[in-house]
């Protein structure tokens, strides 16, 4: 085993010691920022979820009015009164067609949502490879 001289324990005029100390501080660093990262992406992910979790609850009001309107068309058709039933049908359908098309709609975006923080976990694990590619 070759000795090694004090001149060589030294990097740009640091020990050893001190690069590992300002490389466990760096590496503590990335890893708040990268947490900082993750939670970030899933608020923002959340808030895609909440809007499209909205759009289906407008949806399913109005087709529930809708509903309430068609019911109220049929009840005033069993009373004969054409004229009152007609309309009442028809705006019944019309906020049933649209309520259907916007619960149908929120309900498919929010499928599609992913919560999981990807773009975090892709910069970890470049991280984790950048890190082990140091140390090694």
């Amino acid at each position: 085993m070759i000795p090694v001289t004090r001149d060589e324990e030294r990097h740009d005029g640091q020990s050893i010691g001190e690069l590992f100390g300002r490389l466990a501080n760096q590496t503590s660093a990335l890893v708040r920022q990268e947490v900082k990262l993750a939670q970030e992406e899933v608020v923002e992910k959340a808030a895609d979820a909440g809007r499209h979790v909205g759009i289906a609850g407008a949806g399913g009001v109005l087709l529930h009015a809708g509903m309430l309107s068609v019911t109220g068309g049929v009840v005033l058709l069993l009373a004969k009164a054409l004229s009152l039933w007609a309309s009442a049908l028809i705006v019944g359908v019309a906020l049933g067609i649209v309520g259907f098309v916007m619960a149908r709609r929120g309900a498919t975006a929010l499928k599609h949502t992913d919560l999981k923080p990807t773009e975090a976990l892709s910069v970890v694990k470049e991280d984790g490879a950048w890190l082990k590619n140091q140390l090694t």
